[in-house]
């Protein structure tokens, strides 16, 4: 914590008090950058899922004994925890969000 070292109690009163109405200004970009950061960063994986399924939508990357139903759902399951995982969104298994619709 910041320490004042005024010799009067009336410029310690003015110094604490400034730093009380700044920081919340600080804290608040702060929190603002780095929820920018992660927002653009999530909107950069879409993108990143969003072309690796358009690009292999007729024909997906199956496993060599993959059965070719399941080897596709399993294919897209993995597409989705890509994004649901590694934001730590979806329950136990990334299971994608529990509202309705989703």
């Amino acid at each position: 914590m910041y320490m004042c070292r005024c010799t009067t109690p009336h410029l310690h009163n003015t110094h604490t008090t400034t730093i009380l109405l700044i920081l919340p200004q600080v804290v608040a970009a702060e929190v603002q950058r780095i929820y920018t950061t992660i927002i653009t960063n999530f909107a950069a994986e879409v993108r990143r899922v969003a072309a690796a399924f358009n690009t292999a939508r007729d024909d997906p990357p199956l496993g060599k004994n993959a059965a070719p139903v399941s080897g596709v759902m399993m294919w897209v399951r993995g597409l989705r925890v890509r994004l649901t995982g590694r934001f730590g969104w979806g329950g136990r298994e990334g299971g994608g969000c529990t509202c309705v619709g989703g």
